[in-house]
């Protein structure tokens, strides 16, 4: 992807001051078939994961199962979806937003900079009857398309335990059976050093997933902004804050944001992998010892839910301070 699409973009969250455009981050690109090769080639792919993870909190996955025209198709429902007339979608709208999708009901944000759809995604069968029923094909396409992502979401868990020390099986259950999905709309933007697509924030679930067709998502490294590359059909992996905590910090969730293109529009779909509520949140107990304390309290995930997005701002820094010891 050519590093010219924009002349500059604003500075954190500071609309109108200006700096040069971001380099893009050399982040690992990862074959997941790898991870059923030889002895070597999974221990490669696990070591280039790891890395991914703690040195930049993302990583690129090609070559993942997820059929090719089940992806496309999937983006291009969307892109009928925001295009919907007005009424079609107003049921949807509201000024809130619903982390947690508890009640059932998908929720719809729109203003000058983005369109967002959201809604939880388990139990699947129960959501699928209060999503969108317009584009005709909704349901069918998104319960397809979230069957396939978890089944990923699920390997790239297993690389990651391994990576750790931790049995295969450890994220599966009640540590990611939780998740929530949304899908943005950024329009085309003349003067992109004008407003932010998406604020900067950091992910407070366990790991996100994000499909994207056009440049704009950044992230925070060293306290420099490095700009992620747009691979066709990767999906880019994002370790979240409690995935940061079971690790003890070995992995690292980063701030992000996005910034909006003069040239095209730009749609994500990203699907947030979470614990259950119930599930209690804290280092794993096999990477704690004397020289190894555990960095972050325990908690149960409904717990944070219910008191850290009532008190605090969802960045890095702030997630960091709620969580440590």
């Amino acid at each position: 992807m050519s590093n010219n699409n924009f002349q500059t973009v604003p500075s954190e969250n500071k609309l109108g001051e200006e700096v040069e455009l971001p380099p893009l981050a050399d982040i690992p690109v990862i074959d997941l078939s790898k991870a059923k090769g030889t002895q070597n080639e999974r221990r490669e792919l696990v070591d280039q994961l790891m890395k991914a993870g703690q040195e930049y909190g993302f990583v690129q996955v090609i070559n993942h199962g997820v059929p090719k025209e089940l992806m496309e198709d999937t983006m291009a429902m969307y892109k009928e979806f925001f295009h919907l007339p007005y009424e079609e979608i107003s049921a949807y709208i509201t000024n809130t937003t619903n982390l947690t999708y508890e009640n059932n009901k998908p929720t719809y944000t729109r203003d000058t900079n983005r369109g967002a759809i959201g809604h939880g995604l388990h139990p699947l069968e129960a959501q699928m009857k209060t999503w969108p029923e317009k584009p005709a094909r909704y349901r069918k396409v998104v319960a397809a398309y979230v069957k396939e992502i978890s089944k990923v979401a699920l390997k790239v868990l297993e690389l990651f335990a391994e990576g750790l020390g931790l049995e295969n099986k450890y994220f599966e259950v009640e540590r990611s059976d939780n998740a929530y999905f949304k899908s943005y709309y950024y329009s085309l933007c003349s003067d992109p050093t004008s407003t932010l697509g998406l604020l900067t924030h950091a992910d407070v679930n366990l790991l996100t997933i994000v499909q994207q067709d056009n440049f704009g998502l950044q992230f925070l490294k060293d306290g420099k902004w490095l700009a992620i590359d747009v691979i066709p059909n990767a999906l880019v992996f994002g370790v979240a804050a409690q995935l940061q905590v079971i690790s003890n910090g070995k992995l690292k969730s980063r701030d992000h944001r996005v910034v909006k293109n003069p040239k095209t529009s730009r749609l994500s779909i990203c699907i947030f992998v979470s614990p259950s509520r119930k599930c209690i949140v804290e280092p794993a107990k096999t990477l704690i010892n004397d020289s190894n304390p555990p960095l972050y309290k325990s908690y149960t995930y409904g717990e944070f839910m219910d008191d850290y997005l009532t008190k605090m701002g969802a960045n890095a820094e702030t997630i960091s301070t709620y969580f440590k010891l």
